[in-house]
Order: C-alpha cells, then structure tokens, then sequence
C-alpha cells in the first residue's frame, strides 16, 4: 500500500485497523504477533485488517 496514495481510503483502512486492534479480535491478535517481530506499526495496523 502507498502512503501517499488516496488519502479516503487510508484513512478508512486505518479506522477499521484501530477498531480491530483495539477489541479482542482476530486482528488484534495478528497485530500483537507481528510487533515484535519489527513490523512497523502503520503497515501491521493495516495489514491485521486486510488479513483477516
């Protein structure tokens, strides 16, 4: 994903990233794996949505 690509659709995929990190879901859990294996925190916010 670019980061300087559409900023609409950034901005919904980081909404729905928070939301999924933020309540005990499948994607929390996946972002809490990937942490600490240095992924950085935009990319495994947005991926633990989309790799749900």
């Amino acid at each position: 994903m670019s980061r300087a690509g559409d900023r609409q659709l950034n901005s919904a995929l980081h909404v729905m990233a928070i939301t999924q990190i933020r309540h005990k879901t499948a994607g929390q859990a996946y972002y809490l794996r990937k942490r600490p294996e240095g992924k950085g925190v935009f990319l495994t916010a947005v991926h633990a949505d989309t790799a749900l």
